[in-house]
């Protein structure tokens, strides 16, 4: 009879515990292999900054300031969509550059 004794308050420690766990768990944050959705993001990535400091430079006047930006993005973050829309742009500007990476050369 001794041996069913410990085994029954182990079974009830195991059923008080059992709850405590799933509650536990409930808190914590569900994964999702998605990709996240670009218009609920926080923060602007880095090329994304840039096109908008060279859209403030267009705004100013700034064309020479504008262009080296531009040109930044494309060097920077050759594989970003700001890049390709920036390239169109240098393009349109006339200052697009021989060189893929966008840089001013030597």
């Amino acid at each position: 009879m001794r041996r069913g004794a410990p085994q029954a308050s182990s079974t009830r420690g195991a059923r008080m515990f059992a709850p405590l766990v799933l509650l536990t768990s409930m808190g914590a944050p569900m994964q999702c292999g998605s990709e996240p959705d670009p218009s609920r993001r926080l923060e602007e990535t880095p090329a994304e900054a840039l096109a908008l400091l060279a859209d403030e430079f267009e705004r100013a006047g700034d064309r020479e300031a504008r262009i080296r930006t531009l040109r930044f993005i494309v060097q920077r973050h050759p594989k970003s969509r700001e890049a390709v829309d920036a390239r169109v742009t240098l393009e349109e500007l006339g200052a697009a550059t021989a060189d893929p990476t966008g840089g001013t050369g030597p």
